[in-house]
């Protein structure tokens, strides 16, 4: 386990930062290309006037020259919110690696990448999987329908697996040889082939902190896959490793959670909105994440 933080003048300084953090975590890497076990991920600076663009995309070799994903995701801080404030994190058994970027106080994106905890080691070939903030057509695609409050569907970013959207405005995919496809969540179409967590997680989310002591409760990211066979049938593929989903009613970016050996840094997936806490227009309301932590 990795952690490691600072600030970077741009996009290309990032890359540069995140690239070096992944080689001294045990991440082979060469031409902006990491690959560690079966994960395997490309970094491309696409800057351009006005936003700072990383983007990541993967493959299922290091060479990028077998089962390349049709789509990537990106991070897009405009021009005028740098030097930004990085988090990276590196873990293992699964490996897998996060990197978290703060800018303009309250707003953080994200990508990441890595392998997920398969329900069964031979359930399906790949496992692979990778993730931003922003897909490679601009729009963001973060759905989230708890039953008993508000409805986050077409607000301005996107969680990790959380997507109502497929193809270009998709920004999360999973190496998964199932019905035909390879990179399940790159394809146009209804939530077939595409790998969700909040599907079944919303009404857990929604009541997700304790009434006794008011702490919150860490969710999996369990990953659910569309199925083509009937309607509304879904498939449990697995879990993405090394991360929970929480309602920050009473954290703060940036805060630490320790759960008995185990402590979780914890963010939200856009901007923390206590105003609007489960129906926010343009930031996350409390939703967000933790990630597995051994800084100071």
């Amino acid at each position: 386990m990795a952690y490691q933080t600072g600030t970077a003048n741009s996009a290309a300084a990032l890359k540069s930062a995140f690239e070096a953090f992944l080689a001294g975590s045990g991440f082979a890497v060469s031409g902006g290309i990491a690959s560690k076990g079966g994960s395997n991920i490309r970094l491309t600076d696409l800057s351009a006037a006005g936003d700072q663009v990383l983007r990541i995309e993967g493959a299922n070799n290091a060479t990028f020259t077998a089962g390349v994903c049709a789509h990537g995701a990106r991070l897009v801080v405009p021009d005028t919110y740098w030097p930004a404030t990085y988090h990276f994190f590196a873990h293992a058994n699964p490996d897998t690696a996060f990197c978290i970027v703060n800018y303009n106080v309250n707003y953080h994106q994200h990508l990441c990448f890595g392998e997920i905890v398969k329900l069964h080691a031979g359930a399906f070939v790949g496992g692979n999987f990778f993730s931003g903030t922003w897909g490679d057509s601009g729009y963001f695609s973060f759905t989230f329908r708890p039953e008993t409050v508000g409805s986050f569907s077409g607000t301005k970013f996107n969680a990790p697996f959380y997507h109502g959207t497929a193809g270009a405005a998709c920004a999360n995919f999973l190496h998964a040889e199932i019905d035909g496809t390879v990179w399940p969540g790159e394809n146009d179409g209804s939530y077939v082939n595409r790998p969700l967590f909040s599907l079944h997680a919303s009404p857990l989310l929604a009541r997700g902190v304790s009434a006794w002591n008011q702490q919150a409760i860490l969710l999996p990211f369990h990953l659910w896959l569309g199925r083509p066979s009937a309607p509304s049938t879904y498939s449990y593929l697995g879990y993405m490793a090394h991360c929970r989903a929480l309602r920050l009613l009473n954290y703060n970016p940036g805060d630490i959670v320790t759960l008995g050996a185990d402590r979780w840094k914890v963010f939200p997936f856009y901007a923390k909105d206590s105003a609007n806490p489960d129906n926010s227009a343009n930031m996350s309301g409390v939703y967000g994440w933790a990630i597995r932590y051994d800084g100071p």
